[in-house]
């Protein structure tokens, strides 16, 4: 999914600035608050490079002859086959469907349709293939309008199917710190991969002052998208990982013996418990923080992203990582999974209590670990603040 990025997405900057006036009474200072955008751009040359000419013959097609999908409030859609496979083509809409049903300029058509395209294009260049393949091409005619990846309606997911997308979305906001909004248009691929069939209305990371916002799952509305997602897959919704993400996020900021980290740990529980429902897995670090048994109750149990000692440290405040009393805590809450050449994973769990030293600098944290599956002891070392995990067999 990697290339040429032909167009990128429109961006807001917040500035907050003291001004000085002098009135009769003296100096007198006030804070203004303003918003300044910086609307979408095209790629010099882009409309000769060959995939938009070839897009623009596709796009006239689609609207002449293509199956109409409906309309939204930027444009109509219309299905199309190419030599590439289905496509939809995306053509701007004259007036916006919802509200007053304000009329479009040419100049809103333009930053509508080329923000989509600059959405799927910037984060497709980053290496993200949960965005649809999207091209902005101008008809004959001057209407804007999009060539846009298409595939299966994935009408309901398997828990794993839908684990693995739930994973690749928080990973997404998290890493850019671009927020994933609307409803979830989910698509298959011939391959079987999934995507996101529609991301118009994705945002860029905000930016106040100058400097760009840090990501917060509180601030995400990735959770509520997914559990409504989940609903259609599973008949009830469930906590998502974003859902997760926000409950370790909140036991950063307290102090070890807060009584609301009880209330974490219930909340986490229950979120263990909806998703063990239907069948979808949670991570690691979820599990060691909800109870003991959850491991022994889930089969389906699986390693958050990157190691999960390390991700959950990294979900923790920074400083914990030069604390040797929370590192050793973390250590022993801790449950890993280990797959042998040959032989199904196995769920282990600490079972000594972990000493630790300090080398070049580094924490290091040493235990045993005991296989739940049959009884298996093994040595373990977690270095800290390095995100890897080495593992001394």
């Amino acid at each position: 999914m990697k290339r040429k990025n032909p167009a990128s997405a429109g961006r807001s900057e917040y500035r907050s600035r003291e001004v000085r006036e002098i009135r009769d009474s003296g100096p007198y200072y006030t804070v203004k608050n303003e918003w300044l955008t910086q609307p979408p751009t095209l790629t010099e040359g882009h409309f000769d490079l060959p995939e938009v000419r070839e897009a623009t013959v596709v796009a006239e097609h689609g609207r002449e002859y293509g199956a109409s999908l409906g309309r939204g409030n930027f444009g109509l859609t219309y299905l199309t086959q190419t030599v590439h496979g289905p496509a939809v083509v995306k053509v701007a809409a004259t007036e916006a469907l919802y509200g007053n049903r304000q009329p479009w300029s040419r100049a809103d058509q333009q930053n509508n349709m080329m923000h989509e395209a600059g959405v799927a294009n910037e984060l497709a260049d980053m290496g993200y293939d949960v965005v649809p393949r999207t091209i902005y091409v101008e008809l004959a005619d001057g209407t804007p309008a999009l060539v846009r990846e298409y595939g299966d309606l994935a009408d309901t997911l398997t828990p794993d199917e839908f684990y693995a997308l739930e994973t690749r979305l928080l990973a997404l906001e998290q890493e850019t710190g671009w927020r994933v909004q609307d409803d979830l248009l989910v698509l298959r691929r011939p391959d079987g991969s999934l995507f996101i069939g529609d991301v118009g209305i994705w945002q860029p990371p905000t930016v106040r002052n100058g400097k760009t916002s840090a990501y917060s799952a509180r601030d995400s509305g990735l959770d509520f998208l997914l559990s409504t997602l989940a609903k259609a897959s599973f008949g009830k919704s469930i906590a998502s990982l974003p859902r997760i993400a926000h409950l370790l996020e909140g036991l950063s900021n307290l102090e070890e013996d807060s009584f609301f980290v009880k209330v974490l740990r219930e909340q986490m529980q229950e979120a263990v418990a909806e998703r063990e429902s239907v069948g979808v897995p949670s991570p690691l670090s979820a599990l060691a923080f909800a109870e003991d048994d959850a491991v022994r109750r889930n089969p389906a149990v699986v390693d958050a992203p990157g190691s999960p000692i390390a991700e959950l440290a990294k979900k923790l405040d920074h400083r914990f990582l030069w604390d040797t009393r929370k590192a050793v805590e973390l250590v022993k809450n801790n449950y890993i999974r280990v797959t042998d050449r040959g032989a199904e994973p196995t769920v282990w769990k600490v079972i000594t209590h972990p000493k630790h030293d300090r080398l070049n600098h580094e924490l290091v944290v040493m235990c045993q670990i005991k296989s739940l599956h049959d009884g298996t002891i093994r040595k373990r070392e977690y270095w800290f603040p390095n995100e890897e995990v080495y593992v001394d067999v």
